[in-house]
Formats: structure tokens, sequence, C-alpha cells
């Protein structure tokens, strides 16, 4: 019985272990994302968005856009501009420096997909990316912004979504991409330590 007893113990100890150790590696792996977002340097983007949705309706003709995201990736700033038709998705990845595409998709929609709403982004009249990080920035209170989302989310809705990175802190600020209000906040105030 005491051996039966220590076996459990073992197990549990282990579950508990194996738990705390795979929290630590998520949280260590938002950490590193964080930080490589805080050391990218912003002077690295030289492809304007209006290029990158450009390259997109060449590559895919004729096709709706409804997002366009700068993101950081390994090597340096990334736009993906996606869009669609009534039965495709497409998505065209574009280094923000160079202008080459470095990665593209067409995802043919099923039937559920074909059944949700999709909306053309309205980009008449929305305020500037850098209009848009200077009120996330102001609404952060700290920090840069550091990534950028474009998107439709319904047929009067056209949103940026910033990221502000300080150090470890994020905060992720939504803003009406017509009238320039702020709609959310989210902050991820948990410091990620070394």
């Amino acid at each position: 019985m005491i051996k039966h007893t220590k076996k459990i113990i073992a197990g549990v100890a282990a579950v508990a272990v194996a738990g705390i150790a795979g929290g630590l590696v998520y949280a260590n792996s938002n950490a590193s994302e964080t930080k490589q977002m805080a050391t990218v340097n912003t002077s690295q983007i030289k492809v304007t968005q209006e290029e990158a949705i450009e390259q997109f309706n060449q590559q895919f003709e004729g096709k709706e856009l409804n997002q366009v995201e700068l993101e950081v990736s390994r090597a340096g700033y990334v736009y993906t501009v996606e869009g669609f038709d009534d039965t495709t998705d497409y998505t065209l990845k574009i280094d923000a420096q160079t202008g080459s595409v470095v990665g593209h998709e067409t995802d043919p929609k099923d039937q559920e997909d074909m059944l949700e709403a999709e909306y053309t982004l309205n980009l008449d009249g929305i305020i500037t990316r850098d209009e848009a990080s200077k009120i996330a920035e102001d609404q952060a209170k700290r920090g840069e912004a550091k990534e950028w989302a474009l998107d439709q989310t319904s047929t009067d809705g056209t949103t940026w979504e910033v990221k502000v990175i300080d150090g470890t802190y994020e905060t992720e600020v939504t803003i009406n991409a017509l009238t320039g209000d702020v709609v959310g906040v989210d902050v991820d105030d948990e410091a990620y330590d070394d």
C-alpha cells in the first residue's frame, strides 16, 4: 500500500512539474516574442501600405481586400495582406524592407466559411498608420507602436489594432480608423522576467 501511495504521489508530482514547465515555456515564448518586437526598428519599413496593397491587387486581381497587417517576423517587418471572393481566401506576405513576396496562399472556402460574413476593407478617409500609432502610444502612456493591423470588422467598422511595446510590456489599442476614437485597450500587465 505504501509503495502504491508513493507511486501516486510521484505521478502527481510529475504532472505538476510538467504543467509548471509548460507554463514557463509559454511565458518565455511570449516574453521572447515581445522582446524581439521591442528591438526591431521601424526604420526598416521601406514599403508603404499602399504599395503592399497594390502588390496584392496585382497578384490576386479583382479580389476584395479585408485586412492588412504589418508585423515583426524573424527577418524583420512583413506585410500580410488578405482578401477574398465568393469561393476562396487569398493571402500575400511581403517583406516590408525589400518589397519581395515571401509567401502567398489561396485557401478554398468550405461551406461554413461561405456562410460567414466578410467585409471589404474601406480605405476611404481612414487615419494613417502614423496617426494610429500616435493615438495608441498616447493611450498606452509608455512604449512605441511596433505592430499594426487594419481590419474591416463590419460594413461600417474599419479598425486599427496597434501593439505598443515598452520593454516586456505590451498594450494593444483598437482604434476606429475613420474617427480616431479608441474603442478598446488590452494591457498585458504581466512583466516577463529574464
